[in-house]
């Protein structure tokens, strides 16, 4: 997918402060490779919203990902 950066690895929720850390382990974007990334969340029905502030080309990112019935 042009544009497009993919990831895996793990990663752990901070309720408190209501974010995901992501713990990259390889990405298509190799500068990403061994980061971690913070991203904002909040639940919206059967939505996660997440939104990270920074992104390398400068702005802001959002994923929305949707609960599967």
């Amino acid at each position: 997918m042009q544009g497009g950066i993919h990831f895996f690895g793990t990663y752990t929720v901070n309720e408190v402060d209501q974010t995901f850390i992501f713990h990259i382990e390889g990405s298509s974007f190799p500068n990403y490779n061994g980061l971690d990334q913070k991203r904002h969340a909040a639940v919206n029905g059967d939505e996660l919203h997440l939104t990270l502030d920074r992104v390398s080309a400068g702005g802001s990112a959002k994923q929305v990902w949707k609960r599967v019935k």
